[in-house]
C-alpha cells in the first residue's frame, strides 16, 4: 500500500513537473503604435519557442467568445448533432465553428471541421460546397489526415477536385490600429499587410489584445485582388488590460512585482510575465516571477529601426538564456547578462579609448620633462603623492 502511495505521489509529481510555465507577454503601455505591437509579436513567438514554456492567449481571454474553446466547443455540438441526423442544426454550427477554429490558430481542429462541412455538403448533394471546404481543408492539412481506404468514393473525388493551379493573387489587409494577421490560420504579420495568396477562398482573422478578433472570408481573384479593413470592436472585457497597463509604468525597473503585474497574474493566471517596451533608440525587456514577486531579469537592446519583431524574439532570448523557466533558481538574484551590443556601441567603449589615448601622450610627455630620481616623493603644499617609475 505504502508503495503504491510512492507511486502515485512520484507520478503526480512527474505531471506536476511536466507542466509548462504559462507566461504572458504584453507592453508596458497599449501597442497602439506599429513598431510596438510587432516587437510584442516577436517576443510572444519567441516565448512560444522557449522549452518548457506556455504563452497565455491574451487576447482569447479577453474576448472569450472568439477564443479557440468556444469554437471547439461549437464543433463538438456540431458532431453531435450530426450524428443525430439534425442537419440544418449540424451545418450552421460547423459553418461558424470552421473559420472561428482557424482564426483563433487551431489547424488541425480547423481542418477536422471543414473535412465534416465536406461529409455534410456531399450529403446534401451539394458538390460544389463540398470542393470549397476540401480547398480550405487542403490548405490547412495538405497531405489531408484521411483513411483513403474508408473514406467515400465522391469525398475523394471532392478532394481531387478540390487540388488548386498556382494562380496568384493579392490580398491585403488592414485595421483601425495595429493588429495581429492571420490568413488561413497562419501567422502573417502586424496590419497593414499585403501579401500574395492562391486565388480562391481564404479566412482572415484581426486580432488585438482587449478587442474582439474579426473574422473574414474572402475569396480574392488572379484579375482582382481583395482589400479588408478591418474595424475591430472593444472587448467587454477589453477594460481589465487597459487598466492593468495603467498600472505598469516604472515595472521594468522596480525590482519587486507592483500592482499592475499583480493584477496581471489575476487577469491570466500566468506563472512568470514578460513586459516589453520602446523608448529612444533602445528596446527593453523584463522577465517577472509572479509566483516569487519580483524581477528576474532585465534586457535591452539599441533599436536601430531593424525588424522590430525579430527585436523582440531576441529580448525573450536573452531573458531566458541560461535559465530553466521551471527551476527554483529562476528567483534567483537577477542574473548579469553579457553586453550583446559590439564594442563600439557601448557607452564605457570611448571614454575609455580617449583616457587611453590621453595616457599614451601625457605619460611620455610627464617622463620626458621630469629628471627626478624614480621612488616616492610628496609634493609639499599640495598633500599629493606623485610616484616616479
Amino acid at each position: 500500500m505504502t508503495r503504491a502511495l510512492l507511486a502515485l505521489v512520484v507520478a503526480w509529481a512527474s505531471v506536476a513537473a511536466a507542466a509548462p510555465v504559462r507566461v504572458a507577454v504584453l507592453a508596458t503601455s497599449p501597442p497602439r503604435d506599429g513598431r510596438l505591437a510587432r516587437l510584442v509579436d516577436g517576443a510572444r513567438l519567441a516565448a512560444g519557442r522557449v522549452e518548457g514554456v506556455a504563452g497565455v492567449d491574451v487576447a482569447g481571454l479577453l474576448d472569450p467568445e472568439g477564443a479557440r474553446a468556444a469554437a471547439e466547443a461549437r464543433l463538438a455540438e456540431a458532431r453531435t448533432a450530426y450524428e443525430n441526423l439534425e442537419v440544418d442544426q449540424a451545418l450552421a454550427l460547423v459553418e461558424a465553428a470552421a473559420p472561428a477554429l482557424v482564426a483563433s490558430g487551431a489547424v488541425g481542429e480547423a481542418a477536422r471541421a471543414y473535412e465534416l462541412l465536406a461529409r455534410m455538403r456531399l450529403g446534401l448533394r451539394d458538390t460544389e460546397g463540398a470542393v470549397a471546404a476540401c480547398r480550405m481543408w487542403l490548405r490547412l492539412e495538405d497531405p489531408p489526415t484521411l483513411d483513403a481506404a474508408g473514406a467515400p468514393p465522391s469525398l475523394l473525388e471532392a478532394l481531387a477536385a478540390a487540388i488548386e493551379p498556382p494562380v496568384q493573387a493579392a490580398l491585403r489587409v488592414e485595421a483601425t490600429l495595429p493588429a495581429l494577421v492571420r490568413i488561413d490560420g497562419r501567422r502573417a504579420g502586424i496590419t497593414p499587410v499585403a501579401v500574395e495568396v492562391v486565388a480562391g477562398s481564404h479566412v482572415v482573422s484581426v486580432e488585438a489584445d482587449g478587442f474582439h478578433r474579426g473574422v473574414y472570408q474572402v475569396t480574392p481573384r488572379a484579375e482582382l485582388g481583395v482589400a479588408v479593413l478591418a474595424r475591430l470592436r472593444p472587448a467587454e472585457r477589453g477594460q481589465l488590460l487597459d487598466e492593468v497597463q495603467g498600472r505598469l509604468d516604472g515595472q521594468l525597473d522596480a525590482d519587486a512585482v507592483g500592482p499592475g503585474l499583480r493584477d496581471l497574474r489575476a487577469l491570466v493566471a500566468a506563472d512568470q510575465a514578460v513586459l516589453v517596451e520602446l523608448g529612444e533608440g533602445l528596446a527593453r525587456a523584463g522577465l517577472f516571477d509572479l509566483q516569487a514577486g519580483r524581477r528576474v531579469r532585465l534586457v535591452e537592446l539599441p533599436d536601430e529601426g531593424g525588424d522590430a519583431t525579430r527585436l523582440g524574439g531576441e529580448l525573450v532570448r536573452l531573458l531566458y538564456s541560461g535559465l530553466d523557466p521551471a527551476a527554483p533558481g529562476l528567483t534567483a538574484p537577477e542574473i548579469d547578462l553579457p553586453d550583446p551590443r559590439p564594442y563600439h556601441r557601448r557607452w564605457w567603449f570611448w571614454p575609455t579609448v580617449a583616457a587611453a589615448a590621453v595616457a599614451a601622450v601625457a605619460v611620455p610627455i610627464a617622463l620626458l620633462a621630469e629628471d627626478d630620481p624614480a621612488g616616492l616623493t610628496r609634493k609639499p603644499g599640495t598633500g599629493a603623492v606623485i610616484i616616479r617609475f
